[in-house]
């Protein structure tokens, strides 16, 4: 599949996601995109600092922050004080 077909598979599954929210993803679908854009996003993040997960103009609340970060820490058993300690020791590194 070429990027110009990922592109345009993304945009689709967007507006699906927009128009119909979570009934737009079976629970298994939706596991396993979040999981590959976690992984994409951690690589890019690894090799470039300053890279954003929102791109300008993208709407993501605090409040979605929030339930996705802890719904994160919660299934890689970690802390916020562990995730702390961590962001400590990659300013330092």
């Amino acid at each position: 599949m070429s990027k110009s077909d990922r592109s345009a598979c993304i945009r689709q599954l967007c507006e699906a996601m927009d128009a119909e929210g979570p009934a737009a993803l079976d629970e298994g679908d939706a596991q396993r995109l979040f999981a590959a854009l976690i992984r994409l996003y951690a690589s890019r993040r690894e090799a470039h600092p300053d890279a954003r997960p929102f791109g300008p103009g993208e709407v993501v609340s605090a409040t979605d922050v929030a339930h996705a970060t802890t719904g994160m820490l919660e299934a890689a058993d970690m802390a916020v004080f562990e995730l702390g300690m961590w962001q400590a020791i990659k300013r330092a590194t």
